[in-house]
């Protein structure tokens, strides 16, 4: 029952995160798409809405945390570099290099 009711909740909450989560659980059924990085193609489908959409921003962040808006590693900070490379965000700005 705590679960059903998490769930509802998190529909409510979070209807766009909910929607792009059944819509990724379907086509990872279908073998249409792949699911995301820490799940696998057979129990992707079945998870709690919740957990999926968690899954699916969490990938999103990992990618983003790759190369951060197209900054390569080195134009960051050092603090920022030992940062990303623990797969947390960076505090600061990227460095110009023409400065």
């Amino acid at each position: 029952m705590i679960t059903h009711t998490r769930e509802v909740l998190f529909c409510f909450t979070h209807p766009f995160a909910a929607i792009e989560a059944k819509l990724r659980q379907i086509r990872v059924g279908i073998e249409a798409e792949g699911p995301p990085q820490g799940s696998t193609i057979e129990s992707f489908p079945m998870l709690p809405i919740s957990v999926a959409a968690t899954l699916i921003r969490d990938a999103r962040e990992k990618e983003l945390l790759k190369n951060p808006s197209g900054v390569q590693l080195d134009d960051w900070s050092q603090k920022d570099q030992e940062l990303i490379k623990r797969g947390k965000r960076p505090q600061g700005i990227p460095l110009h290099r023409n400065i």
